[in-house]
C-alpha cells in the first residue's frame, strides 16, 4: 500500500477574490490558472456586454430594479459604472435641484429611452447571470490553491504526473 499524502492546505487568499471581481477572470490569472482566466474573461464581459446591447443602459437600474441590480454588480465595476451613469440620463441638476427627467420638448434628442418589455427582461437576465457566473468564479478562485502548489502535489495532468 502506498501511504497516503497529506491534504492541501487550502489558504483563502482575499487578494484573488478581489481580482476576480474587478476584473472577472483576473483572479485565476492571479493563482496561475491563465488558460481559465483568459476564458471567464471573455465569457463574462461577453455576457454582460450582449445583455447591454439588447436592451441598452436601462437594464442596469439600482433604483427600479434594486434586487437585479444587486446579482448585475456581482460582475465587476462595470454594471455600477453603467448604473451610475444611467442614473445621471435620468434626472435633470436645474438651480441646485435634482428632478426626474420630463419628456423633451418636440424635436428635441432623448438622452436615453428605456427598453421596454422582452427587451429589458432579457438584457437585465444577461447581465445578472454575468454577475451569478461571476460569483461562482469568485468562489472557485479561493477555494483553489495557487498553481505551483497544484503541480508539487503531482496532481494528474501535471508535468510531473505526465512524465510518470
Amino acid at each position: 500500500m502506498m501511504p497516503k499524502e497529506p491534504r492541501e492546505q487550502q489558504q483563502i487568499d482575499p487578494l484573488a477574490a478581489a481580482l476576480a471581481w474587478v476584473v472577472p477572470g483576473l483572479g485565476h490569472m492571479f493563482i496561475g490558472d491563465i488558460r481559465r482566466g483568459v476564458l471567464l474573461l471573455v465569457a463574462i464581459h461577453l455576457m454582460m456586454l450582449t445583455g447591454l446591447l439588447i436592451g441598452g443602459i436601462d437594464v442596469v437600474d439600482r433604483k427600479d430594479d434594486r434586487w437585479w441590480y444587486l446579482g448585475q454588480m456581482l460582475a465587476g465595476p462595470i454594471p455600477v459604472l453603467v448604473d451610475r451613469y444611467h442614473q445621471s440620463q435620468k434626472v435633470v441638476i436645474r438651480n441646485g435641484r435634482t428632478t426626474k427627467l420630463a419628456p423633451p420638448p418636440p424635436g428635441e434628442d432623448v438622452p436615453f429611452e428605456p427598453s421596454l418589455a422582452r427587451v429589458n427582461e432579457l438584457g437585465t437576465l444577461f447581465v445578472t447571470l454575468a454577475g451569478m457566473l461571476n460569483l461562482m468564479c469568485i468562489i472557485d478562485v479561493v477555494q483553489h490553491p495557487k498553481r505551483e502548489r497544484r503541480h508539487a502535489a503531482g496532481v494528474v495532468g501535471s508535468v510531473e504526473a505526465r512524465e510518470r
